[in-house]
Parts: structure tokens; sequence; C-alpha cells
């Protein structure tokens, strides 16, 4: 069995989504997820986009290469620094590396595997509702010009930058939770 494809999970999620008002977030990979179900549900009050983007940040040479990639070929140093930065919570590189541990054999590709194009940037102009933007300031897989284009794409979309790495919403709980409850107490 292969791994799912953006268009199977971004099914997946949209199935499941409330009927009632919420507020949608999308962490890193899952950003292009989030967009699609932002521009074609309606009950969508806001999306927030943590240290993720609308088109994929890997130039497109190097994506056929990435497919390739198996992660378990990659040392978890290598994977917690990607990740984590210089964040010394071995709580989280222990629990990053029980997770790893028992992914399935199909998963172990990398989720840099493609899906999002410039079919998501389209998808981000239509998003009607607003956006927080949750920038990882030393993120190491997603770069400041994701940021940018994101921006660019929708100029009212609030921005907070943490000091955090690329998992900000694991390493920075406390921040991330009081600027999302900041953009959803605006929403109410």
């Amino acid at each position: 069995m292969s791994p799912l494809t953006y268009d199977d999970l971004t099914a997946y999620v949209i199935e499941r989504l409330p009927d009632s008002r919420f507020v949608l977030l999308g962490e890193s990979f899952s950003g292009p997820i989030a967009i699609e179900a932002a521009a074609t549900q309606q009950g969508v009050a806001g999306l927030i986009l943590a240290a993720s983007f609308a088109r994929h940040p890997m130039p497109t040479v190097f994506v056929h290469l990435v497919r390739m990639l198996n992660l378990r070929w990659v040392p978890a140093g290598l994977v917690e620094a990607a990740l984590l930065g210089s964040v010394e919570r071995q709580d989280l590189k222990e629990t990053l590396r029980r997770v790893l541990a028992t992914l399935p054999p199909r998963n172990h590709k990398s989720p840099c595997l493609g899906g999002s194009s410039d079919r998501q940037s389209d998808r981000l102009r239509a998003v009607s509702c607003p956006i927080l933007y949750l920038h990882a300031r030393f993120d190491r897989l997603v770069s400041r010009k994701c940021l940018d284009e994101v921006t660019s794409l929708r100029p009212h979309c609030e921005v907070r930058t943490l000091n955090a790495p690329h998992m900000l919403l694991e390493t920075h709980p406390v921040e991330a939770a009081s600027a999302i409850d900041d953009f959803c107490e605006q929403l109410a």
C-alpha cells in the first residue's frame, strides 16, 4: 500500500469537518490541506498556518530526489535538528524518535513528496476567512520565503513570529496558544 496523496488526505479531512463554525489549523506539510478546506468549506471561520506554506518549499528539481528518500535512512540527530533546532527538550526528542520508529513502512517516505503546487497558491487566494500565520524564526524546513508568499497572496494575513524551530507548536506551546487565542477572540 502506498502513502496517501495530498488529495487523499484532503478528502479525509474534509469528510470529518464539523457542521458548525470552526477555526482550522494546518501545521507544516498539512498547511495545503488546511488551505484547500478553508477555500471550499463554508464553516471555516479562520485559518491558522503554523510553519507552513502555500507552495511546496522545496525547489522542483529536488522533489524527485526526495521522493526516493526513506526517513529510516536519515540519522535521528539530523531529523531532530531539522524539526527541533537547538531546543534542549529531551522529552520531545524521545517522543519524536518513538513516533518515527513506529511509522508503518509505507509512511517512511518523505512528506516532501509534492502535491502542493501553484494550485495551492490559487486556493489560498480563494480563502475568504481571516488567516493567522505562525512563523518559526529558526525554521530549517520552511523558509521565510514561504511566509512572504502567503502574505503577498493574502496581505491582510496576521503574522506572529516565535523564536522557535519548525515544530513551534510543540516547542513553544504557551506562546503559540496565546497567539491562537488572540486570533480566535478577534473572530468572535
